[in-house]
């Protein structure tokens, strides 16, 4: 029988491969937690250099996203992802080659890096150019599989741990992470149709629209007309049709950051104009001061390098999305606090089972039921908001107040099932959290810049990642029980409910004063 009529549309299949992408990286970082006393044995180290290692490990593939603005108007999500998959593959195994703890952290931060160009691509992609009509569900379901990952992957490694020993459970997680690129293969550049009914790929658009906007920066000072007839020239124009999709956005924004370069009348571009282009007069009679070797056109080349130089790293990375949406600095903070807290969950469930006096099977037993809410919470929380029941700021709010709860009760829990009930509303707060980082990106920003907004969430997530990590590490060395750590953790997600408070009170306050 033929299944040439039983083809499955390419946007499920991205669904499916982003789906298991997240399923090893979060399974992958879960199981690190069953292999801390072996390390600090044989490595002669301490828990705090582990936790740095392992953070960096995840915090290095949110931290480097920030590179993905840039890379992604240059390579296609299918290129970064495969190259990053080959990176992170070789982290990992050669991690089992490690000598010291210094060591250990140097290669797992090599993973780190090969998993920054795969994890935001894959998600921007699969979410915003496949699914940006259910952008909130997909952004569930993909995400669900690092809850599923964190719950599964676990028991595999601790099985793989007792037969083989850390060193080779880390080589063959370093080989289970080379399917990522299978998920790159299946990252197809979404194609866009243009108003001649010619077809181009998003990475040759994205190139094309980014060289006419620094070929336009390179020029102010030079005649208006010409700017905006290199505009016309370099700058395909977007479809209405084109603009529910990433491409079509990064288009759009790009016609409109030609068309604020272009205009000559700001005060900014008429002193860059002066500064490039002096008037001959000016110069001819400023004075020269004895003993100086260096001529006035010379300092205002200078002046004028920096200018641009700043101008470049400012679009590059599109830094002034913060000044034209100030609200986002609000989600933005609560990404580096929940990425502190979701470190200490995260590494810290299975040691901390051990430290009251459990063994590893159960420890890991704990990380399966976080596991299992983690994905009730990735899952419902996208469903949920999609409906708009209940501001994704005040869902975010219940979610850090749930997981503070959590967080404060390991102190006195002391009952195994005590334990678990902690682990399930701990991992169903996280899990709810991951996904709201991206929810609260696309609430706070215009549609065209929501991709940079969740890389800079994804940023601001892994700086918290190795804070938390080392942190959390640093105080069990010191205490030698995670009593305090937990606390700590708590008294953090009880700041991040505070804060997210904000958007909400402003959009209050803005409303009354109409």
């Amino acid at each position: 029988m033929s299944l040439t009529g039983c083809r499955i549309p390419r946007r499920w299949l991205v669904l499916a491969v982003a789906f298991g992408g997240v399923f090893l990286e979060l399974g992958t970082m879960k199981s690190f937690g069953l292999f801390i006393n072996d390390m600090t044995r044989d490595l002669q180290t301490t828990t705090a250099i582990l936790g740095l290692a392992f953070g960096l490990s995840n915090g290095f593939s949110s931290i480097l996203a920030i590179a993905n603005i840039p890379l992604m108007k240059i390579f296609s999500a299918r290129q970064l992802i495969i190259v990053g998959a080959v990176v992170a593959s070789l982290g990992l195994m050669f991690s089992a080659l490690s000598n010291s703890g210094e060591h250990f952290v140097w290669t797992m931060g090599i993973a780190g890096i090969g998993l920054s160009i795969v994890v935001f691509p894959a998600h921007t992609t699969a979410t915003l150019d496949y699914f940006p009509d259910n952008f909130e569900k997909a952004v569930s379901v993909i995400l669900t599989g690092g809850g599923l990952g964190m719950m599964l992957l676990p028991l595999l490694v601790e099985q793989l741990h007792e037969e083989y020993g850390w060193r080779g459970a880390m080589v063959i997680l370093g080989a289970l992470n080379l399917n990522y690129i299978v998920v790159g293969a299946l990252m197809k550049p979404v194609k866009l149709q243009n108003q001649e009914g010619s077809r181009t790929t998003r990475a040759t658009e994205s190139k094309t629209a980014q060289e006419g906007y620094l070929e336009v920066t390179q020029v102010i000072g030079h005649d208006s007309n010409a700017v905006k007839e290199s505009v016309n020239l370099q700058i395909p124009k977007v479809e209405t049709s084109e603009c529910n999709t990433l491409s079509g956005r990064r288009l759009l924004q790009a016609e409109n950051e030609i068309k604020i370069v272009s205009d000559m009348d700001t005060v900014e571009h008429v002193l860059a104009n002066e500064l490039v282009y002096p008037r001959k007069s000016s110069i001819d009679q400023s004075p020269k001061e004895e003993g100086t070797t260096k001529s006035f056109p010379q300092e205002i080349s200078r002046s004028a390098t920096r200018f641009s130089v700043c101008s470049s790293i400012k679009n590059l990375f599109d830094v002034r999305l913060f000044a034209e949406n100030p609200s986002f600095m609000f989600p933005f903070f609560f990404e580096f606090l929940f990425g502190i807290t979701y470190t200490c969950w995260i590494i810290y469930v299975i040691p901390n089972a051990v430290a009251k006096g459990y063994t590893t099977a159960e420890g890991a037993f704990l990380a399966t039921a976080g596991g299992a809410a983690n994905i009730v919470g990735r899952l419902m929380i996208g469903f949920i908001s999609s409906r708009d029941f209940v501001p994704v700021e005040m869902l975010s709010c219940i979610l850090s107040l749930t997981a503070a709860t959590a967080f404060f009760c390991n102190s006195f829990a002391s009952s195994f099932w005590s334990l678990v009930v902690l682990a399930f509303m701990n991992g169903f707060a996280s899990g709810a959290k991951i996904v709201m980082g991206s929810l609260l990106a696309k609430k706070s920003l215009p549609l065209e810049i929501v991709s940079n907004g969740m890389c800079y969430q994804f940023f601001s997530l892994g700086v918290g990642n190795p804070v938390g990590g080392a942190l959390m590490g640093l105080l069990y060395d010191r205490t030698e029980t995670f009593i305090l750590a937990f606390k700590v953790a708590a008294l953090v997600e009880l700041i991040s409910a505070v804060l997210i408070l904000f958007p909400i009170l402003i959009r209050w306050c803005n409303s009354k004063s109409r």
